[in-house]
C-alpha cells in the first residue's frame, strides 16, 4: 500500500503511478454518497481533538535576532515552550524559524509566521503527543490589535472547511505569550494559532500526501475540486492555484484515484479582509472583497448537489461565527459576508451565472474531468 511506503519513495513513484492510471475518461457524473464521501476515518491527534484555546508561553533566547531572519533558508533558534492545558503544564525545548512568503517581508509584517520544531520523542503524554513540526500563523503587526481580528478570522476560515469536509486542516487557537529571554523585544500576548502537519491531515483520512507541480485543476478529484472552488467563491478567495501548488496540497487514496486538493492560507480572502490583501491584477475584480468563482463548467445539477450539500452546513457556520472570539464589529461583518454567500446560492438565475456563466471552459479533450 502506498500509505505503508517512505515519504522519499512515494514521493518519486507516485508520479510515476498517475501518469499511467488516471482514468481521464471516466464517468464524470458519479452519484456520490456526499456524507460517506466528506467524513475522514481516523482519529484526531490530541492537540486538535479540541477547540479551546491553548494558553502557550514561548521563551525564545534571542527574538529580536529571529525575527530578523528572513533568508530563503533561514536557521533554527532556540525556544523553549511552556503549555497550561487539562492536563496540566507541560514545557519543552523546541527550535524555531522563521517562515512563508508575504507576511515574512518586513516591508508587509513586523512580525512573521513561524515554524515551530519539538523534538517528537520527548512529548510523551502531552498536548503535543505525536507532533514534530507545527506552523504557527501569528499576527502580522505588533502594536495593532487588529491584526488579533485577522488572525481569528483566518482561524474560522479553516474551521468552515473542517465543517463542510474532513479532507481539511485542523486548527487551534491560541492566546500565545510572546517572551525575550534577552529583553530586546517587549513582551506581550497575541492571538495565533496552530495547523495540523499536511501527512497528519492526510493520513487521517486515508490517504497519502503527495507533492505534484503542474497538475491540471481538470486533473483533480472531480467533486472535492467542485467542492473546494465553491468554498473558496464563499469567502472570496481567489489567491490558489493548483498546477502551481499555490496554497494548495494534494492527497491522495490510491494510484489510480485522481488528487483531493486541499486548500489553505485564507488571509487574501474576502471574509478575512486584511489592510494588506489584494487580488491579482490578472482577475477581474478590484477588491479581494468581491467574489469571483474560479473553478471549472459543471452542469447545473453538479453545482446543485454541493449547494444544497453547503445549505445542510448553514446553521453549523453561523453558530461558528455567533459564538467566535471576533469583535462584534467583526462579528457583524461576516455574518453579513456569508449571509451574502447563502442569498447567492438561493437564487437560480444568481447560481447560472455566478457558477455556470463564470466557471472556466475545457480546453481540449485531454481537459475533459475524471472521477474515481
Amino acid at each position: 500500500m502506498l500509505v505503508n511506503l517512505s515519504k522519499a519513495i512515494r514521493k518519486s513513484i507516485i508520479p510515476l503511478l498517475l501518469v499511467f492510471a488516471w482514468n481521464i475518461n471516466a464517468n464524470p457524473n458519479p452519484d456520490w454518497p456526499l456524507e460517506d464521501t466528506i467524513q475522514g476515518n481516523n482519529a484526531v491527534k490530541a492537540l486538535f481533538a479540541s477547540d479551546e484555546i491553548l494558553d502557550i508561553t514561548i521563551y525564545f533566547d534571542d527574538l529580536k535576532k529571529l525575527k530578523r531572519d528572513i533568508s530563503d533558508d533561514p536557521s533554527n533558534h532556540k525556544a523553549c515552550v511552556l503549555v497550561n492545558n487539562v492536563k496540566g503544564k507541560d514545557f519543552f525545548e523546541i527550535k524555531v524559524k522563521t517562515r512563508g512568503n508575504f507576511r515574512k517581508n518586513p516591508m508587509n509584517c513586523n512580525f512573521p509566521p513561524l515554524k515551530l520544531d519539538f523534538r517528537k520523542d520527548e512529548l510523551g503524554n502531552s498536548i503535543f503527543e505525536g507532533q514534530n513540526r507545527l506552523k504557527l500563523v501569528t499576527h502580522c503587526r505588533s502594536g495593532n490589535m487588529e491584526y488579533d481580528q485577522y488572525v481569528i478570522q483566518e482561524y474560522l476560515a479553516y474551521r468552515i472547511y473542517n465543517i463542510i469536509t474532513d479532507k481539511s486542516f485542523k486548527v487551534r487557537l491560541a492566546r500565545v505569550n510572546y517572551i525575550d529571554n534577552l529583553e530586546k523585544c517587549k513582551a506581550m500576548t497575541r492571538y495565533a494559532f496552530l495547523i495540523e502537519d499536511a501527512d497528519d491531515m492526510a493520513e487521517r483520512n486515508g490517504y497519502t500526501h503527495v507533492e505534484l507541480k503542474n497538475i491540471p485543476q481538470t486533473y483533480t478529484d472531480y467533486f472535492y475540486e467542485n467542492l473546494l472552488s465553491v468554498y473558496q467563491y464563499m469567502i472570496g478567495n481567489t489567491d490558489w492555484s493548483v498546477p502551481g501548488m499555490h496554497n494548495i496540497k494534494l492527497i491522495l487514496e490510491k494510484p489510480d484515484h485522481r488528487p483531493v486538493p486541499v486548500p489553505y492560507d485564507f488571509d487574501f480572502s474576502g471574509i478575512v479582509n486584511t489592510y494588506y490583501s489584494f487580488p491579482s491584477e490578472k482577475l477581474a475584480i478590484n477588491s479581494v472583497e468581491e467574489r469571483l468563482f474560479r473553478g471549472y463548467e459543471r452542469p447545473m445539477e453538479d453545482f446543485q448537489k454541493v449547494l444544497d450539500y453547503l445549505f445542510t452546513k448553514q446553521d453549523e457556520i453561523m453558530s461558528l461565527y455567533e459564538n467566535s472570539q471576533l469583535s462584534e464589529k467583526q462579528k457583524t461583518r461576516a455574518i453579513e459576508y456569508l449571509d451574502e454567500f447563502f442569498s447567492i446560492i438561493s437564487d437560480e438565475d444568481l447560481i447560472n451565472r455566478e457558477f455556470v456563466m463564470k466557471a472556466k471552459k475545457y480546453q481540449n479533450i485531454a481537459n475533459l474531468p475524471g472521477a474515481h
